[in-house]
């Protein structure tokens, strides 16, 4: 069977309109890479410090925590990151 399109297609594009500063590739790159980051800072520090003082690092159920807080804001940054850069509805934008 043919097919058939549920409406017709426009003969001009619509007009996409200009995004402001912080909806843009770089401040979004810089905010997904962020926030994930600020999630584990402090568990990081902990676990550099035991590393570089010759210490053991023994609060292996507080690192499994802040690692399932990790994914689930960076799951999070992703849905929402990607929810903004379809709600421009951009139709030039490529996959």
């Amino acid at each position: 069977t043919e097919f058939q399109a549920p409406c017709r297609t426009k003969k001009y594009p619509r007009e996409i309109p200009p995004l402001p500063w912080y909806r843009r590739t770089i401040p979004q790159m810089a905010m997904a890479g962020f926030l994930p980051f600020s999630a584990i800072y402090i568990e990081l520090y902990y676990i550099f410090a035991s590393v570089w003082g010759h210490k053991i690092y023994t609060i292996y159920s507080i690192l499994f925590i802040v690692f399932i807080i990790l994914i689930i804001v960076t799951a999070f940054i992703t849905v929402a990151l990607t929810y903004f850069q379809l709600a421009v509805e951009d139709h030039e934008w490529w996959w």
